[in-house]
């Protein structure tokens, strides 16, 4: 029995979609979480060692937005590529590095288990 309920009737779904939709529903979002709250606690403990304020109120309670605002300011960054160098060329040398990136973080996490054997 498929764990996915069937939305179109005789589709089926091989085992390897369900378990890589299962692994996005539930992994992913697991592991956001606990990067973020390590981050928070890192910024937490830093500022409290270093006696700074500034990330302990940003947003209220004990900075908690301070990631959200360096997510931002980091999206919004403007991208320099040197005038003498080839752009598309240097651009997807950054892409390709951080596809790379993510593709062996979920690679990794693919190998876990999602069956009794």
């Amino acid at each position: 029995m498929s764990p996915l309920p069937d939305y179109v009737p005789g589709l089926d779904w091989p085992r390897w979609v369900e378990a890589l939709m299962l692994l996005v529903a539930v992994y992913l979002p697991v592991t956001a979480v606990a990067v973020m709250f390590s981050i928070w606690w890192e910024r937490k403990v830093s500022a409290h060692v270093q006696s700074r304020v500034g990330p302990m109120r940003t947003g209220g309670w004990h900075g908690w937005s301070q990631s959200l605002a360096d997510g931002l300011k980091l999206l919004s960054k403007e991208d320099l590529i040197p005038r003498d160098a080839d752009g598309p060329r240097a651009l997807s040398r950054g892409v390709a590095g951080h596809g790379l990136g993510l593709g062996l973080g979920f690679g990794l996490g693919l190998g876990l288990g999602f069956g009794p054997e």
